[in-house]
């Protein structure tokens, strides 16, 4: 976290502003194949300038070349591992249920965030890649179209007024970010607020997405759900969930700063919890494991007994007892 708080205190330059001041071989994005993009992109991505400074008119950044990949995506969306191949420009909706277009369903500076991302510039973008049948966010979900949609000219206004609303850090979380990188990309492309870009997810990315985000974020929230695919198939509607995650994790854990949340669920400590402390010890033993026990049934929960309950003190001290047995690093919050 050291690099992310020499960001939040304006003694380093956040990722897509060094993306922003990195220049490129391009001479024209539009023109440019995509291979062309691509061996641009990662030739720029290793030299990414530690002195921000504005690039003359007639080049190419980084994150323009960011930008142009992330909207070609979108004709063949396989952000996430659902591996749709939605064509999203044409008017069809992936498997997020998104579309074209990104919709914020909330905007706030939030304070009450943990110490090191307070107060935080918090943006809810609806659509998900998951359906978690307990999700306390399930509108986003259920309806991927809440909310306004996100334009640069926006979000750029938004993040001075958040900025002069004391936040320090913005997080983007929803839903969840990955069908949108394209939309949050754009944005940051215009915004002049030198703020650390923190992204919640729970690490259900493609590699595809996951190259476009690498040197813009600069602190991945890691939700990871499940210690298992079945679970994850049950609960969330996705196939396989625990190697892409984990596979994601191993990801930007080269290149950027983590933390690790789990949510305990009532009834999946043995075949979700337990197995995740143990996979999560052998993939970042240095990571701290935060453990969540405040677990509140919402949406379609009462579905899926015993998730129609909140955690019982045993199954808590279960869920302590488990991973302390096998994760050196790790602590508990409960806002039970």
């Amino acid at each position: 976290m050291k690099r992310l708080g020499r960001i939040r205190d304006g003694l380093e330059a956040p990722g897509f502003v060094r993306c922003r001041s990195t220049l490129t071989e391009v001479a024209d994005v539009a023109s440019a194949t995509d291979a062309e993009l691509w061996i641009a992109h990662d030739e720029a991505l290793g030299l990414l300038s530690d002195h921000p400074e504005v690039l003359p008119d007639d080049t190419v950044s980084l994150l323009e070349v960011k930008v142009e990949l992330a909207r070609r995506t979108l004709s063949d969306c396989r952000l996430c591992p659902n591996d749709c191949g939605a064509d999203r420009l044409a008017g069809e909706v992936g498997a997020c249920g998104v579309g074209a277009h990104a919709h914020v369903a909330a905007s706030m500076v939030h304070l009450g965030e943990v110490g090191h991302l307070a107060p935080a510039w918090t943006i809810f973008l609806s659509g998900c890649t998951m359906r978690c049948a307990y999700c306390r966010k399930w509108e986003l979900v259920a309806e991927p179209a809440t909310g306004r949609r996100l334009d640069a000219e926006w979000f750029a206004g938004a993040a001075s007024e958040a900025r002069g609303d004391g936040a320090r850090t913005l997080k983007l979380l929803g839903g969840t970010p990955e069908p949108h990188v394209y939309h949050v990309l754009n944005a940051l492309r215009a915004t002049a607020e030198p703020l650390p870009v923190v992204w919640e997810s729970t690490m259900f990315m493609s590699p595809q997405c996951l190259r476009l985000v690498e040197g813009v974020v600069d602190l991945f929230v890691a939700n990871v759900r499940y210690g298992n695919d079945e679970c994850a198939r049950e609960l969330s509607g996705v196939d396989a969930y625990v190697e892409p995650a984990l596979a994601a994790l191993r990801n930007v854990m080269q290149w950027t700063d983590v933390t690790t949340r789990h949510l305990v669920l009532p009834g999946h400590i043995d075949c979700c919890t337990r197995p995740l402390a143990e996979m999560l010890e052998q993939v970042a033993p240095k990571i701290e494991m935060t453990l969540q026990l405040q677990y509140v049934p919402f949406w379609r929960a009462v579905e899926y007994p015993p998730l129609d309950r909140r955690l019982t003190d045993e199954e808590r001290r279960a869920a302590v007892g488990a991973v302390s047995a096998v994760k050196r690093k790790w602590c508990v919050v409960d806002l039970a």
